[in-house]
């Protein structure tokens, strides 16, 4: 079991790897988008993210706001893997600042970027991550959003 065979990352027997492969979780097919990701309209962007957005915006972050509509993932709470989540509307915020500074990468200096992202399931608050990776809340995000440049919210 050389390169280019496909199968080198198996270094079991056939026998080994056909149980290794039926042991996989099953593979959830959803239908196609009703409506695929795409650039939001005004009035499909929730209040409390058109809140947040302004905020950003006064506190010169760069934001992007994505729409789609259609099947969820299988929730942790439910652990259903059988079948689909019912047909939700999401909306995703990303948040994007250059602080006036920069960090170093091996030899070089490049500019620091400060980003997070947030999402509204059904016109609700469902998520926000900062990155690095760290998931924060709808109260957190704002606090961020409103820190200086460069500054860890409190």
């Amino acid at each position: 079991m050389g390169k280019g065979t496909g199968q080198h990352c198996y270094p079991l027997n056939q026998e080994a790897r056909r149980a290794h492969l039926a042991a996989r979780p099953p593979v959830i097919h959803h239908p196609a988008p009703e409506v695929p990701a795409r650039p939001a309209t005004e009035d499909e962007i929730p209040t409390g993210a058109k809140r947040l957005i302004k905020a950003a915006r006064a506190a010169d972050w760069d934001t992007r706001v994505t729409y789609a509509r259609g099947t969820a993932l299988p929730s942790a709470a439910t652990r259903s893997v059988a079948r689909p989540a019912k047909v939700v509307a999401c909306v995703m915020v990303t948040f994007r600042r250059v602080p006036p500074y920069t960090v170093a990468v091996g030899d070089a200096a490049v500019p620091a970027v400060e980003r997070a992202v947030a999402t509204w399931i059904d016109g609700a608050f469902d998520t926000a991550y900062t990155i690095p990776i760290r998931r924060v809340g709808a109260r957190e995000l704002r606090a961020i959003i409103d820190a200086p440049a460069g500054e860890v919210a409190p």
